[in-house]
């Protein structure tokens, strides 16, 4: 009964209450003998693929293996631990100083990259760590633990199979993102965000074909905030499919009503966050957003970019057809900032293709990128897509676009994000429907 209550069931390694127990008795030898502990905090890169692929039998094999690698690379006096899942933690007493925390940390990296036999089949694996130090960053245990939770996190971050130490600055990270996370879920609420539209011109008609819907927060004490400052918090938090379905359903509202008082049969482009689009709750919540709001579903364009394409094409393809299969059409946003869109592009069930920014701000001036926005443009009318080019700000950009067929364009020559009101009176005013 001892066993179970303190030994990990399946490595046989020291469990959370063990390991907390033999963390705190560490702290008080090491403030009597004047010396160190750290504190390691491990988890496996990749290790939900291997045991989604292999079966789960395979990833206890490699639990085990990997539980052994780790004994194998501290002394008796150090602990093991793990936690739960693919989440182990090491304690090393009785340190000098910080150099030997470092050096074990890269005799972890080396020894767990060695390949490992899963039945016929062999794995490599690689993990990232963080490492508090005690006296030096706290003495307190449940602080130690969250000083390593916060660098393994820093680890990951930086590109994973590394480590990273805990440092102050982590620690006023964290506390700064748990402040925005808490003032965006009262934005939710409280009804701070609202939406701007920036208009999509027709650069045969001149006229607007459809308008991209970005959302804007007017922070009851900051004032606007810059998505670029809340965006990613946002995704990091997991808000970002709350804020991703109010940003929907008031996109559909919105369009919805400017349709009726315009008569204008305006499309409106919503942006997926990478969460929304692997959500397999999506096509369900597009659908039940176009219901509820009466929306035509051929009057929505859902924009995905390319980053989000480069994971596993076959399950990309089947969420790409289960959002069309909802009526709406799909834009790739920001193509050609990623590598090997061409190779599979017409495998994919995409309408428009949207050119990045980036090609489109030096022209006329830079030869490759005008070389690369024709080269999309003959590209995409040979799958029978259509292109929309963003950032056009002179004319000379518009006339190039023109010149190569390009089907719309948008950005500041034509018009800058506008509010709904603002919008209303784009297409009321005569003057201001055409470029």
């Amino acid at each position: 009964m001892e066993h179970l209550a303190l030994y990990d069931s399946l490595t046989g390694l020291a469990n959370r209450r063990l390991f907390i127990d033999r963390l705190n008795q560490s702290i008080q030898s090491a403030k009597r003998h004047n010396s160190k502990v750290a504190l390691f905090f491990l988890d496996l890169d990749q290790f939900k693929r291997i045991n989604d692929t292999l079966g789960h039998d395979a990833g206890d094999a490699l639990l085990l293996t990997v539980a052994e690698r780790l004994q194998s690379c501290v002394r008796a006096q150090d602990t093991v631990s793990r936690l739960g899942g693919d989440e182990f933690t090491i304690l090393l007493n009785d340190l000098g100083d910080t150099n030997a925390a470092t050096t074990v940390a890269k005799h972890i990296l080396r020894v767990l990259k060695e390949p490992i036999k899963l039945d016929k089949h062999e794995v490599i694996v690689s993990t990232s760590i963080g490492i508090t130090i005690s006296p030096d960053d706290s003495v307190d245990t449940d602080t130690l633990m969250k000083n390593a939770d916060l660098a393994l996190y820093r680890a990951k971050e930086q590109g994973r199979d590394g480590y990273h130490f805990f440092t102050e600055e982590l620690n006023i990270k964290a506390l700064r993102l748990l402040n925005i996370e808490q003032e965006l879920r009262h934005a939710l609420s409280s009804d701070e965000f609202n939406l701007l539209y920036q208009p999509q011109i027709n650069l045969k008609t001149g006229e607007i074909s459809s308008v991209e819907a970005l959302i804007r927060w007017h922070h009851p004490v900051r004032g606007e905030v810059p998505p670029g400052e809340f965006i990613a918090v946002a995704e990091e938090t997991g808000l970002i499919v709350s804020i991703g379905e109010w940003v929907l359903r008031n996109a559909c509202i919105q369009t919805k009503m400017l349709q009726e008082l315009t008569g204008q049969k305006i499309r409106v482009a919503v942006n997926l966050s990478t969460r929304q689009f692997t959500d397999p709750n999506l096509e369900h919540v597009i659908s039940d957003t176009l219901k509820s709001t009466g929306l035509d579903a051929k009057y929505l364009e859902i924009e995905v970019t390319e980053s989000m394409l480069m994971d596993d094409i076959q399950k990309v393809i089947l969420q790409l057809n289960r959002i069309k299969a909802t009526g709406s059409m799909i834009t790739i946003d920001d193509f050609g900032s990623g590598y090997s869109s061409l190779s599979y592009l017409k495998r994919l069930p995409v309408d428009i293709l949207k050119v990045d920014r980036e090609f489109v701000r030096d022209i006329p001036d830079d030869l490759s990128d005008m070389e690369i926005t024709s080269a999309v443009i003959a590209v995409a009318h040979k799958l029978n897509l259509k292109v929309i080019a963003e950032g056009v700000e002179t004319i000379d950009q518009r006339d190039f676009l023109m010149i190569n067929k390009c089907d719309y364009a948008q950005g500041y020559l034509f018009s800058k994000p506008l509010s709904f009101e603002d919008l209303y009176r784009f297409f009321t005013v005569p003057e201001r429907k055409t470029a």
